[in-house]
């Protein structure tokens, strides 16, 4: 058999196999990214462990006392953003996204209060109010007052 039709007969068997892996390969990567955390997610799984720390006006300080624009600022610090300290500020940082699209992570702006959207219409702030005595990091529901704005940084 010429060389020429070797080569045209490998083929002819060899092409299924191939289309059969490459989808077989890109399934599992599609399987793999469905199932990784989104930035957001990282995010929230990182400032959760601060739930319960002390409200301080001004603070800064996620062990020991800090307030709500300082809490969003910290947090992100982590991830290399420099944010400001001021809730009003922070209505300008990242891209606009609308209220009814929010994920995990995306920082909520009220009048004079900012926190971080934990999902399930839940948010993750450092609050002055109880039912810590006297405020601190709390999970509470989104309707916590009127949305000005909700903000997101890309990661």
């Amino acid at each position: 058999m010429p060389v020429h039709a070797q080569a045209a007969e490998t083929n002819d068997i060899t092409q299924p196999m191939t289309e059969t892996v490459n989808i077989d390969l890109s399934n599992a990567i599609n399987d793999c990214i469905d199932t990784m955390p989104s930035f957001g997610d990282i995010v929230m799984e990182y400032a959760s462990q601060y739930e319960g720390n002390r409200y301080v006006y001004g603070g800064t300080d996620l062990e020991n006392g800090i307030d709500c624009s300082g809490f969003v600022m910290k947090i992100y610090e982590q991830f290399g953003y420099d944010l400001p300290h001021s809730s009003s500020a922070l209505r300008s940082v990242g891209e606009s996204v609308d209220a009814d699209d929010m994920q995990p992570g995306d920082i909520i702006c009220y009048a004079g209060h900012v926190a971080l959207y934990a999902g399930d219409g839940m948010m993750l702030h450092a609050s002055n109010s109880k039912p810590y005595p006297k405020g601190g990091i709390k999970y509470s529901e989104v309707e916590y007052g009127k949305i000005i704005t909700v903000r997101r940084l890309a990661g």
